[in-house]
């Protein structure tokens, strides 16, 4: 959510000062950055999420860790569609 208010400010601000075109060429700038950000992180959050798993399997067993599994990956999915 951050990235995204962060982008639609600058956006805003780049439409007041330079105009549509220069507005387009940030966007994909942006857009990239976006995705290489996620292609950066999206692995070591995995790691930590297999901690976890493990942590809620000792802990709590196999109902609650799918849950957790089912939970972990709408999250990563949802952050992959944006």
């Amino acid at each position: 959510v951050g990235l995204f208010t962060v982008s639609y400010f600058i956006n805003f601000m780049l439409l007041e000062d330079q105009g549509h075109k220069k507005v387009v060429d940030i966007c994909k700038l942006i857009s990239k950055g976006v995705v290489v950000y996620l292609e950066r992180t999206i692995p070591v959050i995995c790691i930590f999420l297999f901690l976890a798993g493990w942590y809620v399997f000792v802990t709590a067993g196999w109902g609650t860790l799918s849950c957790f599994i089912a939970g972990a990956a709408l999250n990563l999915i949802s952050a992959r569609i944006g």
